[in-house]
């Protein structure tokens, strides 16, 4: 499902998008068909990061009950 925090991400890259694509066209059309090419790269990057993100909530075992990696983080730091 999508969070209200989800959403805001999903805004956020995307008006990220267009801004530096207006930008781009703007300063060079060639410059802009460069980075036309990598945008599936950056785009399919991002779904991996968000990927391995949220599996950082779940514990070492798998499941959701119990400490999770981040709690087990903060658990050594503050050692």
């Amino acid at each position: 499902s999508l969070s209200g925090l989800r959403i805001g991400v999903i805004f956020n890259a995307l008006g990220a998008i267009i801004c530096t694509l207006t930008i781009v066209f703007i300063v060079g059309w060639k410059l802009s068909l460069v980075l036309l090419l990598f945008t599936p790269l950056i785009v399919f990057s991002g779904i991996v990061q968000g990927q391995r993100l949220s599996n950082t909530k779940r514990n070492p075992t798998g499941s959701t009950k119990g400490i999770s990696w981040i709690e087990k983080g903060g658990m050594v730091s503050v050692q």
